[in-house]
């Protein structure tokens, strides 16, 4: 395809999204008319969270290289009857949140929407009823990017993701590596290591680090805190992993 051809592939942001299609947000009332998920993994609801890296401050996906991933991987899910059949919502950040315009700023209105969804940022991975679709690979056009792995809001999310999901091969895919499916997600870590572990990543934002930090522990807090059972199967950890959890 050509670079114009790509570039029809861009997503707009959430603001011209909305003005532009109004009808593409999916309300409360919709969603609960959707049917939900096999009650063995807890009957999720149809919501896709995606979890990526940006190829600039400007625009996450400017050739549509990460959306086309994405969908063929819906694809494959789809056929193996581990994806919604019908409608379904999704949780991209760059079309779901206030985003910056060209002067790099956001009204007052879009500000305080912005910094109270931030606030609540870990309920869309770490939820029980959520499917989380990671693309934890930089395509290769994107050049010297800085990879998914080394960056700190998707080192946050897709350490909170396995929490609180319960898996089963025969339900919808819960928690899905676009680029490694045979990927095995790693255990949950204590605060103190998640902060030794965030002091190595890359934020674009020097205040983000410690609102990651904060979500982290409240999130590790509700997910185990009254917790009286842990049940993982068919993780494949190592003796220091298990130890690591324990």
């Amino acid at each position: 395809a050509s670079a114009e051809e790509r570039r029809s592939f861009a997503l707009p942001r959430r603001q011209e999204l909305y003005a532009q299609e109004p009808d593409a947000y999916m309300s409360v009332e919709r969603l609960a008319l959707l049917p939900r998920g096999d009650a063995k993994i807890g009957s999720p609801l149809p919501i896709i969270v995606v979890s990526h890296a940006w190829r600039s401050a400007e625009h996450p996906d400017p050739e549509g290289d990460n959306l086309l991933a994405l969908v063929d991987a819906f694809g494959v899910q789809r056929a193996r009857s581990r994806f919604p059949e019908g409608g379904f919502a999704v949780f991209y950040d760059w079309c779901s949140l206030p985003q910056r315009d060209a002067n790099g700023t956001r009204t007052a209105a879009e500000r305080e929407a912005f910094v109270h969804a931030l606030s609540k940022m870990q309920v869309w991975y770490a939820h029980a009823q959520t499917l989380v679709y990671m693309l934890t690979k930089t395509p290769p056009a994107w050049g010297d990017v800085v990879p998914y792995a080394e960056r700190g809001w998707p080192t946050f999310e897709q350490h909170i993701t396995m929490f609180n999901k319960r898996q089963s091969m025969k339900c919808w895919a819960n928690v899905v590596d676009v680029n490694d499916p045979s990927a095995r997600p790693p255990p949950p870590l204590t605060a103190e290591a998640f902060d030794q572990l965030l002091a190595s990543k890359v934020f674009t934002n020097d205040a983000d680090p410690s609102v990651v930090s904060v979500l982290y522990k409240d999130t590790l807090a509700t997910a185990f805190g009254l917790a009286m059972n842990l049940r993982y199967v068919g993780m494949h950890w190592s003796d220091e992993e298990f130890a690591q959890l324990a």
